[in-house]
């Protein structure tokens, strides 16, 4: 595992919730709001675990990942961050993509 494979796993993480965070202000619908907030805590529960952005205040910028991560643990996050993807990430996009379901913008 290369070091620049935790940095790419946080940037993705957080452009990930940039999108949710958009996608929330236009939701209309509780269950899709719902379901937007659910990520977007298992994706902050996932990059605290990787990382601490409080203590830069930028993000993944200037952040040490050696300090937090070990080789072991580092896969143990991308193999989590994948599974995250993959299920919740993919449910929300079927959610999103059901014909009569709710769109971002809540209607039907």
């Amino acid at each position: 595992m290369r070091l620049d494979a935790a940095g790419e796993a946080v940037h993705r993480v957080e452009a990930i919730g940039v999108q949710l965070a958009t996608m929330s202000r236009f939701a209309e619908d509780d269950s899709l709001s719902e379901a937007i907030a659910a990520l977007q805590d298992q994706l902050a529960d996932l990059q605290m675990s990787m990382v601490d952005p409080r203590l830069t205040g930028q993000g993944h910028d200037g952040v040490c990942f050696e300090a937090k991560l070990l080789h072991e643990q580092l896969r143990e996050h991308l193999e989590a961050l994948e599974a995250l993807v993959a299920t919740e990430v993919h449910a929300l996009n079927e959610m999103l993509r059901a014909p009569g379901d709710v769109d971002y913008r809540g209607r039907r």
